[in-house]
């Protein structure tokens, strides 16, 4: 029953995400010198969505119960289970697989910044992966669209069951 109901969170926190918004794609060669932003990678993760200020409070790997590849979400806001809840306004997350080492985003390859109405399709950047221990996961991660909508930073990610 517990993994039936954690499908059916999963199917519904990806179905509500993909129709419920608009989506903008931006490839490295469209951003501008001067639009791309500063991102702190010797910190905490936090950044920008939308112009305003945004610093992860937890950061969880889920298996999509669609096809079991990892989901990892990055979230601002306090949950009160962040394995089986969804946060309600923004957030990043990831598709992909997992294994220690650097990943550059790609068009292939992407990260996800969520503002609550609109998918911002992240190409630029990268995700480095330091550390895997079985309940956690230890990473750099640096993405971009434009200077008002980034997220960069050191994060430890909980691997939920």
């Amino acid at each position: 029953m517990n993994t039936t109901l954690n499908k059916i969170i999963s199917i519904l926190g990806i179905l509500f995400i993909l129709v419920s918004c608009e989506v903008e794609v931006e490839s490295e060669s469209d951003i501008a010198k001067d639009d791309k932003p500063k991102i702190d990678l010797q910190n905490e993760l936090q950044g920008k969505i939308k112009g305003d200020n945004w610093k992860y409070n937890y950061a969880v790997v889920k298996k999509s119960s669609y096809d079991g590849e990892n989901m990892v979400y990055f979230y601002d806001e306090d949950l009160s289970d962040p394995c089986l809840d969804y946060p309600s306004k923004s957030f990043a997350f990831y598709r992909g697989e997992l294994k220690k080492g650097k990943k550059e985003f790609s068009m292939k390859k992407t990260m996800t910044l969520y503002d609550g109405s609109t998918n911002l399709i992240i190409t630029n950047g990268f995700m480095k992966i330091n550390k895997i221990d079985g309940k956690n996961i230890d990473m750099t991660l640096k993405a971009y669209f434009d200077k008002n909508n980034y997220i960069g930073g050191i994060v430890t990610v909980e691997v939920c069951e």
